[in-house]
């Protein structure tokens, strides 16, 4: 049996624009997406999450980060991802977002010293 190779792909939100890469993605790896959080308050889309054929975490936002993204959008941070960076299985990892958002500064650093490869 061929097992496929392990990514975890880092984002900020669901967007009706990347499900089909997700999908090509997930014939070829065995996937994990992980969302900073399910929608941004300028964003209207859902996430239908039934419809898909790869594994998925949303992150939540606390009462100090939705405040802030009142002012800020694109502000993500939710302290489970420490958790979910700790524990990531990947040995491969994509990380997109706003790179001065602090979730993905931990992905970003977290992963490193986990000498996870990252892109």
């Amino acid at each position: 049996m061929n097992k496929r190779p392990k990514l975890s792909f880092y984002t900020n939100m669901p967007t009706p624009y990347q499900l089909d890469f997700f999908d090509s993605l997930a014939d070829i790896f065995d996937l994990r997406v992980i969302y900073s959080i399910s929608r941004e308050n300028d964003r209207f889309w859902v996430f239908e999450s039934q419809q898909i054929k790869y594994s998925t975490i949303t992150l939540k936002s606390n009462l100090i980060t939705r405040l802030i993204q009142k002012r800020i959008v694109s502000f993500h941070f939710d302290f489970r991802i420490i958790r979910e960076l700790k524990s990531d299985p990947s040995s491969y990892a994509v990380v997109n977002g706003t790179y001065w958002s602090p979730n993905v500064i931990l992905f970003l650093i977290i992963l490193h010293y986990r000498r996870k490869k990252v892109f």
